[in-house]
């Protein structure tokens, strides 16, 4: 049974504009939406914006503006985007591809002031590895 991601879409972005919306119906909102992975799990996918506009049903305009946050998207279609990509639903809103969950709630469990310190040390990681 499909996760349904709409209360992580609530706690991502207040301004849930999505409830009634369609494939073919998405009305343009001027509201700019929180981060999603859309775009880049389309392109791990091997999915031309074209492609999957066609799937859905809609222009790649429309694709466009939804992978941009510049216009909502609903339940269905994150379901039917997460199968046509292979991931789950949350992924398209938490993460990019190859980055792991556990990774991201340990992120969103850092308190705001202190990310960019915590991100600091994350880089000095990758520059000097662990040295184990």
């Amino acid at each position: 049974m499909p996760l349904n991601v709409h209360s992580t879409h609530i706690l991502v972005n207040s301004q849930c504009a999505s409830a009634g919306l369609r494939f073919a119906s998405i009305a343009c909102e001027n509201v700019r939406m929180k981060r999603t992975y859309l775009r880049e799990w389309r392109k791990a996918a091997g999915k031309t914006l074209e492609q999957v506009a066609v799937e859905l049903g809609i222009t790649n305009q429309q694709l466009g503006k939804i992978e941009r946050g510049l216009q909502p998207y609903n339940q269905k279609l994150i379901e039917f985007l997460a199968e046509l990509y292979g991931c789950d639903e949350t992924d398209l809103l938490k993460r990019p591809p190859g980055q792991s969950m556990e990774v991201v709630q340990m992120w969103d469990r850092v308190p705001v002031a202190d990310r960019p310190r915590a991100l600091a040390v994350l880089e000095a990681f990758t520059r000097t590895g662990t040295g184990g």
